[in-house]
């Protein structure tokens, strides 16, 4: 039982990061870009799941940069 509940942890771990990936990246788009809170999570949506869609209005530069630092960096 000892191995479920392990793998049980990391899961909950995984779950919590891209929550707070999640949380942080809309909060961010809301500040640095004044975007609406949907647009913000459309935006952390598309980076987070590295689809690249396109972005919902042109990014300043201080966009750009929180897009590459809010990319996820797993394995």
């Amino acid at each position: 039982m000892n191995i479920y509940k392990a793998l049980w942890q990391n899961a909950l771990m995984y779950i919590l990061y891209f929550i707070i990936l999640f949380i942080t990246g809309t909060i961010g788009y809301v500040i640095i870009e004044d975007y609406t809170a949907l647009e913000a999570l459309f935006m952390t949506t598309i980076t987070l799941s590295t689809v690249g869609y396109s972005e919902t209005k042109p990014l300043h530069d201080a966009g750009r940069i929180f897009t590459i630092l809010c990319r996820p960096k797993i394995g």
